[in-house]
């Protein structure tokens, strides 16, 4: 589920925090243990290894749309493709095709630009379905960051550790909110959740980005229907 940027950066600074600090132990509960065992290797399973799920039957050919005197380049990325989420068992890194959908975005105009996620939407299939736009990396990586400080408290062997550490090549990659001159270029994710379910068993056919920015004080939206 979606999680707010503050609470991800917090539950990362208390990742960290604890291996300067004195472990506290866990319940004396083996049962305990082992649920908590058990819910960390579904995570595992389900949002980190192969997610084995076909993928939007859409063009993913690198596309140009523009506004006026603003232009964005846009192409659609899998995120088991990315080099930034390749992890050393094959499994990806941070999360897998069924967490989201990602767009390497380009985006030229007058300065300064502002990129706007609040406003920034992607549909799938049709207008029913519409998803905005993570305002940050810290949004994806929330079910990691949540995991895997719950591995640590437990003190139960993973990787989850390592691998948000090794998050930062995704972060550095993500599109960043403004630029005074020169373009915008970044990652655009959207989670595959409506508020009410899952989506990531869903067949996408087509899709429709709205990508809006601030360009020379105005509000643009460039607008690719993506079949």
């Amino acid at each position: 589920m979606t999680r707010s940027a503050p609470l991800a950066l917090a539950l990362f600074a208390g990742l960290f925090s604890l291996a300067g600090c004195t472990r506290v132990p866990p319940p004396p509960s083996t049962a305990a243990r082992q649920e908590v065992a058990d819910r960390l290797a579904a995570f595992q399973r389900d949002l980190l290894d192969p997610a084995r799920i076909p993928p939007p039957s859409v063009d993913r050919r690198e596309r140009t749309i523009t506004e006026g005197d603003v232009s964005a380049t846009v192409r659609l990325v899998l995120p088991e493709e990315a080099a930034w989420n390749r992890w050393r068992d094959g499994s990806a890194r941070l999360f897998n095709n069924r967490v989201a959908l990602l767009f390497d975005a380009r985006i030229d105009g007058p300065g300064p630009l502002a990129w706007r996620p609040e406003r920034t939407t992607l549909e799938l299939n049709d207008e029913t379905i519409r998803l905005t736009a993570a305002p940050d990396a810290e949004v994806l990586l929330g079910g990691l960051l949540v995991h895997a400080l719950l591995a640590a408290e437990w003190g139960i062997d993973t990787e989850l550790v390592d691998r948000t550490r090794a998050a930062g090549p995704f972060r550095d990659a993500y599109l960043e909110p403004r630029v005074e001159q020169g373009p915008l270029e970044g990652l655009v994710g959207f989670q595959l959740w409506d508020g009410n379910e899952l989506l990531e068993d869903l067949h996408i056919a087509a899709m429709r980005l709205r990508l809006t920015v601030e360009a020379g004080g105005e509000e643009r939206v460039l607008e690719a229907l993506i079949e």
